[in-house]
């Protein structure tokens, strides 16, 4: 995988690191893994610009549904199963990987509270401060860091480490759910990404003192998400040929549908409620948004939008489309159970703003595109 960016440095000093390489032998890193994160390096904390907007969802994020042995998506592709209307699970040491659909975990036999513990000493092991954590709620999120898949690992490549970047950022976000019993955890994990581009430059260009770049997001990465928690299988001691699990997926159907009457958008999920609970948390991980609390009695999620949260306010100059912050950044998120389907609305806390039905339409739009 070739190098995309190597940061300020001029193209003689390029030219002369290039020759340097191919004579030291340019070998990369040689995991099986998709994310690598060096954990030598410092972590520092990116922040997100705030005119960053999320890229629609499409199926190419479903997760990989391959056999026992498919660990990477090349693996899933040639290996692929279908398995209609099945949960499918694999254990190994009081663990199962389970798949529902487009939803996946890892159940644990331990209680949630140790294994809380175990994913905040698991996580600086893959190389991630922990920025957020959130008992109450069983969440846990990372820093944003550098995956350094495809950085040449010879002994010139570590002596200049901090001059070689991928222009690839990762954070993720844990969540930790009692299962169906005190001694039985679910574990969940959700990727978020970043890439780097230049400006006025091929993707392939090597940026050089004086260039300007900027951060746009990338689609969340299921692969990726699963690795993670293949890769927590193995710090709990499994071996890592054993961990390397991945299941079929369930015939794919048409699980959402929007819906509109008098000026107001629902979200129709095509499944019961416990489910939809489910997917609707998933799918927010996925985007972004922050859940402050909920309330599983009367299915409601109090959310708050992210930074990059924008919506259509106007029309400009020459029919030019003219984007805004909403009101307020606070919503509800409101599920209700109707038997095998579960309707979705998106409320205010407060008083209704003119501006809740385009925040409403988006934010549903957004969690259908990530509802696989």
């Amino acid at each position: 995988m070739m190098v995309a960016v190597m940061k300020q440095v001029g193209y003689t000093s390029v030219a002369m690191i290039c020759s340097v390489l191919f004579i030291a032998g340019c070998s990369t890193n040689q995991t099986n893994y998709k994310g690598v994160y060096d954990v030598e390096l410092e972590n520092h904390s990116l922040e997100v610009p705030p005119d960053l907007t999320k890229p629609e969802t499409s199926t190419l994020n479903d997760l990989p549904d391959a056999a026992k042995s498919a660990l990477t998506y090349t693996d899933y592709q040639q290996t692929k199963k279908t398995n209609p209307g099945q949960l499918i699970a694999s254990s190994s040491n009081n663990m199962r990987f389970v798949r529902d659909g487009s939803v996946f975990w890892l159940e644990v036999k331990a209680k949630p509270d140790q294994v809380w513990e175990e994913v905040r000493e698991f996580l600086p092991k893959v190389g991630f401060e922990l920025k957020l954590e959130q008992p109450q709620l069983g969440i846990i999120e990372t820093n944003w860091l550098e995956n350094r898949i495809g950085i040449p690992t010879n002994w010139f490549a570590k002596l200049f480490k901090k001059v070689f970047a991928t222009g690839l950022l990762d954070k993720y976000r844990v969540r930790i759910e009692r299962g169906a019993d005190a001694e039985t955890s679910l574990v969940f994990v959700t990727h978020q990404g970043l890439k780097e581009f230049i400006e006025g430059a091929t993707q392939s260009a090597i940026a050089v003192e004086g260039s300007s770049t900027n951060w746009t997001v990338r689609e969340s990465d299921p692969e990726l998400e699963t690795e993670l928690l293949m890769r927590f299988m193995v710090q709990r001691g499994v071996s890592e040929e054993t961990a390397k699990l991945t299941i079929a997926s369930g015939a794919k159907r048409e699980r959402t549908q929007l819906k509109q009457q008098d000026g107001q958008t629902s979200l129709q999920i095509n499944e019961p409620f416990a489910r939809s609970w489910r997917l609707a948390e998933i799918a927010l991980d996925r985007l972004g948004f922050v859940i402050e609390d909920r309330n599983r009695s009367t299915g409601t999620y109090y959310i708050r939008v992210p930074e990059s949260f924008l919506i259509e306010s106007a029309k400009g100059w020459l029919f030019s489309t003219k984007e805004n912050k909403p009101s307020t950044d606070k919503y509800l998120l409101v599920l209700e159970d109707k038997g095998d389907m579960t309707m979705v609305q998106v409320r205010q806390r407060e008083a209704k703003t003119e501006d809740l039905p385009l925040v409403s339409k988006k934010i549903l739009a957004q969690i259908q595109g990530n509802i696989l």
